[in-house]
């Protein structure tokens, strides 16, 4: 689902390959037949944006044929927990008994028919002999006195799916009911392992995108595994220590007034503060770690970000430090953007960078940095998200200027008054740090390149903790794996996913799609570039994709009087751009898909130039609009907008500039 590993993830293409060799079976979600779809068993040309529609059907359909794993979601979820129905939350002893626990949950006995506790803290039930039932529903009398309807966790999601039949989404999704219903049953009945790639960032896709992320885990749950392979959270040394990347950020250092401020944390909370409040105590529990927040899973909104600096709301922000990062192209919007950082409100921003790009031509700083692998020693876990690690030493010394990361942000630290938390003098020295407790040097873990984790494997739940001769279980409230997610209840989110339709669309907005007739998709990766990286001439990488291209169905485009190679222009609400046309037999005929992150290095660096950033640059398309954003993790829209397409009749000076005609 929104994912083409043939261009994005290469090796993962190969183990699919060789997989389907062995007779794995493939289901491809995509506007487009890309290289990976070509492979499919079932090719489904989705509406983009509906996703989670079309999941919610196979929710439904599992479910309905009764496929789901009910000794699994019985054991490891909370499926059976009741949820008092006039309040949408879960039951908990405190509701049926006077001075009972906020944290303990309740079940309904089918041994005795009546009531029984769960206690996360000893993973038990209380009585002991407590079979839960998974479905149904039961009037529960409070500690009030007064009786209360109560259903299961999974009761609740059957009829929240029932909701999401193959004929009505099929017109939400444009696909065909049977043959939606014949691949859920495909991928329900066939042995595992079996897996949903869902690579569809949250935090760049808009409304309804993380519904489709718990609808994928919901679905990996109903079959008795968790959505991933998971590890233990890496290797340990002799200490029982884990080396992990979150083990240096210190997040307690940071007192709760300031975690306050963090931009948009009151209202998307998911990838903020409250989840990391919540999370982090029982990961520590669990693992004796804490859960990364360096990656992608903790920051504030960039939409939010750009309106701070220009409204000084909720607070005034006055410096930027952009950390080997270009907005300027990679954040929706691109207009906003620009106000934001040429606004007399920043009073200063700072750009770390390899190259200069249209963003480090608008800084007031620009600190050339050192090439990790290169030119600076490193240990990378991705995030945290892998449990090996890679380890390798610097090649060469730093060219020029250049700096490695850790020197910045050091030098910054001390004349911050915060030398301190960073004792080490160089790159070198951290690294040493954080092997030791693996009794590795950085020249000898170098040596070995990669250092393994425990063994891999999608039960590391189940292993008992030595601790507590207990399974480890999950880093929940719950201890479950929670369907029925306690800290959306907690933060006033809807605990079961649903399909809202995006913000920008023929069903939603349809005086807009009168004018802007198609739906515009903008983000699938191509190689052989990376992001906003490799546009410059003499790398060999412009030399094999040297323009913009845009995809559009061969129908869509002879209406259009539009032939293949031509400069096009593909205008939304927002602005338009120019890219080559490229026609296309397998593309859905209402769909254009615009290759992102294009600028053009080669021309000049002054305004208004700025590299070309106005030229082909996706975002100039795209929408960032506050009320727009996902409710829980604040995604912008980069996919599924409404726009046109026409030929450039007279084609912009710029083009000659750039040699392109």
């Amino acid at each position: 689902i929104g994912h083409n590993p043939a261009e994005s993830f290469p090796l993962e293409y190969q183990t699919i390959l060789n997989n389907k060799k062995q007779g794995m079976k493939l289901i491809v979600f995509d506007p487009r037949l890309t290289e990976t779809a070509r492979y499919a068993d079932y090719w489904f040309q989705i509406r983009p944006g509906t996703d989670a529609a079309a999941l919610l059907a196979w929710i439904n359909i599992i479910i309905k044929e009764k496929l789901y794993d009910s000794a699994f979601l019985l054991q490891w979820t909370n499926a059976p927990f009741l949820v008092r129905t006039d309040q949408n939350r879960l039951l908990r002893e405190k509701d049926i008994r006077e001075g009972g626990s906020e944290n303990r949950f309740i079940v309904w006995n089918e041994i005795s028919n009546e009531i029984a506790i769960w206690d996360p803290e000893t993973q038990e039930y209380l009585p002991s002999n407590t079979t839960p039932a998974l479905l149904g529903e039961f009037k529960v009398k409070l500690a009030t006195g007064e009786e209360v309807l109560c259903k299961t966790v999974f009761q609740m999601l059957a009829e929240r799916a029932a909701e999401y039949t193959p004929e009505k989404v099929a017109e939400i999704t444009w696909l065909d009911p049977e043959k939606l219903k014949e691949a859920a049953m495909l991928w329900a009945t066939s042995r595992k392992p079996k897996t949903i790639l869902a690579f569809v960032s949250s935090h760049q896709i808009g409304r309804n995108s993380s519904r489709i992320h718990q609808c994928v885990m919901i679905l990996h749950l109903l079959m008795g595994m968790v959505s991933m392979p998971v590890s233990f959270p890496g290797p340990r040394g002799p200490g029982g220590i884990y080396v992990r990347e979150s083990e240096m950020e210190m997040a307690e250092a940071l007192p709760e007034n300031q975690r306050r401020k963090m931009i948009g944390a009151d209202k998307f909370k998911v990838m903020a503060w409250p989840q990391y409040e919540i999370t982090t105590p029982l990961f520590k529990k669990i693992w004796g770690v804490s859960n990364n927040m360096s990656g992608h899973g903790h920051l504030v909104p960039a939409p939010l970000l750009w309106r701070a600096i220009l409204t000084g709301k909720p607070y005034p922000i006055k410096a930027l430090i952009t950390w080997t990062a270009n907005p300027m192209v990679w954040a929706a919007n691109t207009k906003i953007v620009y106000k934001a950082l040429k606004s007399p409100n920043l009073e200063l921003h700072v750009v770390i960078d390899h190259v200069m790009t249209p963003t480090a031509v608008l800084a007031d700083y620009v600190i050339p940095a050192a090439c990790k692998s290169l030119e600076t020693p490193f240990i990378s876990n991705w995030q945290d998200a892998m449990g090996d690690i890679i380890v390798g030493q610097a090649a060469i010394k730093p060219l020029g200027e250049r700096r490695s990361d850790y020197e910045f942000w050091r030098e910054l630290a001390i004349r911050l008054g915060f030398g301190e938390y960073f004792p080490w003098k160089d790159v070198e020295e951290v690294c040493n740090y954080r092997l030791k407790p693996l009794g590795l040097t950085l020249d000898e873990a170098a040596q070995l390149g990669v250092i393994p984790s425990q063994p891999c494997t999608h039960e590391a739940f189940k292993e008992i903790n030595p601790e507590t001769g207990k399974p480890y279980g999950f880093a929940t409230i719950t201890r479950k794996a929670e369907i029925w997610p306690v800290s959306f209840e907690i933060f006033g989110y809807d605990p079961l996913p649903f399909y809202e339709e995006p913000p920008e669309s023929p069903i939603s907005t349809p005086e807009v799609a009168r004018e802007y007739p198609l739906i515009l998709t903008t983000g699938g990766r191509f190689r052989p570039m990376f992001h906003s990286e490799y546009r410059h001439w003499g790398m060999g990488f412009r030399e094999q994709h040297p323009y913009p291209i845009v995809e559009i169905h061969y129908q869509t485009a002879k209406e259009h009087g539009i032939s293949d190679g031509d400069w096009v222009w593909i205008e939304t609400r927002r602005g338009r751009i120019l890219q080559k046309a490229r026609l296309s037999a397998t593309i859905h005929p209402k769909v254009v898909n615009v290759q992102s992150h294009w600028w053009y290095p080669e021309l000049p660096a002054e305004e208004p130039y700025l590299y070309g950033v106005w030229i082909s640059n996706a975002n100039v398309l795209t929408l960032d609009e506050p009320e727009a954003l996902d409710e829980m993790v604040g995604g912008w829209c980069n996919r599924a907008l409404l726009c046109k397409i026409y030929k450039a009749e007279q084609h912009p000076p710029i083009l000659h500039c750039l040699g392109a005609l």
